[in-house]
């Protein structure tokens, strides 16, 4: 990150970030039963064709603001590239991504209000092919198409102050097109989804807290990952549609400056249609489905501390009850509701905190990290048990160098007390949705800012 000035409340800040990951292994899902015995273990066909990833990626942006005599001026411009080879058992996945987007916002704040319009647009594109596996070696082509994403939205946020409430709307305006050229003529595919998400604030200034509720309305659309994989196996797109969801929210949020305390809580109610949900193949491949409609609701409080000295703490505690309120999955030659189902992958409860300390000589922090069970899959037939994780950090305050550059080495220890839990797969084939996580292990590196 390097920030320049160009003079007063003028200036242009850019970031940067390149990461190459090679062969990262991957543990392979296994049954509960197996999980449980020998966790350790990799099923023959993780080993036979050498399944993992390996990902090369950068990206690099910049932002250049100005404060005009018309408002605050915002324009940002980057663009990123990521290439990836993906052996999967009985496929080889070789994906080449080109991306970039810009976006321009002028905002301005008076006494008596305060406005934001802005536009943005990205263009995506991804040169995909799939092989069968040799041993983890493409093989024959199977896949060969190209994917383009463009995106255009336009927007507008207004704040009007009226004593101590203040009304605050928004809207936002999205076209968002996907297209597949496919190189080998079985399928091309366009598929393009609009949505206008107007939203409204109300909030109560009560000196130390603010009381807010707020209505929203949006659309997630599909990714190109769950477009593409087809159940079939054939080039274009999957038929998808995007999640629409309406919330609300409400809450307070505020200080307590005598014991340098803060806080947040909210609660809230989501409905979500056409709920995207993977589902794994026999190939073990995952392809996706829209199954349904969805409630979500619960509540979430964070609490951040910062006492006189060294010391700090952030916690929070999250709380949600998402059940399927309509929909229905097949099994065999029957039909079941989904009805009162809970979201397979969501746990109901997750609890972080981090203490930290900070002083001349280092920074040292201990997170601690609860999630509660949850179902592997739609029918709620399989779970996931909780568990309870602690990672450990301890760096050296930053070290300047010249030109202004400032290193930062660090070392991690991630799950301290060698806790044996496991990932889920959703929906996985043959009742494999146990992936075993790493037990306790470390890393060490530099950050580099200039």
């Amino acid at each position: 990150t390097s920030d320049f000035s160009l003079g007063d409340d003028r200036g242009v800040r850019v970031i940067g970030a390149l990461q190459h990951m090679p062969r990262a292994q991957s543990p392979g899902s296994l049954s509960k039963t197996a999980a449980q015995e020998s966790p350790g273990q990799t099923r023959q066909t993780v080993l036979d064709f050498d399944v993992g990833k390996d990902v090369t990626q950068g990206q690099l942006g910049a932002t250049y603001y100005d404060d005009t005599r018309f408002g605050t001026v915002n324009a940002t411009a980057y663009g990123l590239f990521r290439d990836l080879q993906n052996p999967i058992p009985f496929n080889v996945i070789d994906l080449n991504r080109r991306a970039g987007g810009v976006r321009l916002t002028l905002e301005e704040e008076t006494s008596s209000l305060r406005w934001g319009v802005g536009v943005g647009g990205k263009l995506q594109r991804d040169d995909r092919r799939e092989f069968t596996s040799a041993d983890g070696s493409p093989d024959r082509l199977l896949i060969d198409q190209l994917e383009t994403v463009d995106n255009g939205a336009v927007f507008g946020r207004l704040a009007i102050p009226l004593g101590r409430f203040q009304i605050d709307a928004g809207l936002r305006y999205d076209r968002l097109q996907f297209e597949a050229d496919d190189r080998l003529g079985s399928d091309d595919g366009t598929q393009t989804f609009r949505t206008l998400s107007p939203s409204v604030g109300l909030s109560y200034d009560l000196g130390r807290a603010r009381l807010f509720a707020n209505l929203s309305t949006g659309l997630e659309a599909p990714t190109t990952t769950e477009l593409s994989n087809r159940p079939d196996g054939e080039g274009g797109f999957n038929d998808l549609d995007a999640e629409s969801v309406v919330g609300v929210e409400g809450g307070v949020t505020g200080t307590w400056p005598a014991q340098r305390l803060s806080y947040d809580l909210a609660l809230f109610y989501q409905d979500v249609d056409d709920v995207l949900v993977p589902f794994e193949l026999p190939d073990e491949t995952t392809a996706y489905r829209n199954q349904g409609a969805a409630r979500h609701r619960g509540a979430e409080i964070s609490v951040r501390w910062q006492p006189p000295g060294p010391l700090s703490v952030r916690a929070s505690h999250s709380f949600v009850d998402a059940e399927f309120t309509k929909g229905t999955v097949e099994a065999g030659n029957s039909t079941t509701s989904l009805e009162g189902n809970q979201l397979p992958g969501v746990p109901s409860h997750r609890f972080a905190a981090t203490l930290q300390a900070r002083t001349s000589l280092a920074h040292a922090s201990a997170s601690v990290q609860s999630v509660s069970k949850q179902f592997g899959d739609t029918q709620n037939t399989a779970t996931n048990d909780g568990y309870t994780t602690v990672d450990l950090r301890l760096s050296q305050p930053g070290v300047s160098l010249a030109g202004g550059a400032t290193l930062t080495p660090f070392l991690a220890f991630n799950n301290a007390f060698d806790v044996r839990y496991n990932d889920i797969v959703v929906n996985a084939f043959g009742g494999r949705f146990y992936e075993p996580a790493a037990g306790r292990h470390w890393r060490a590196g530099v950050s580099l800012q200039l």
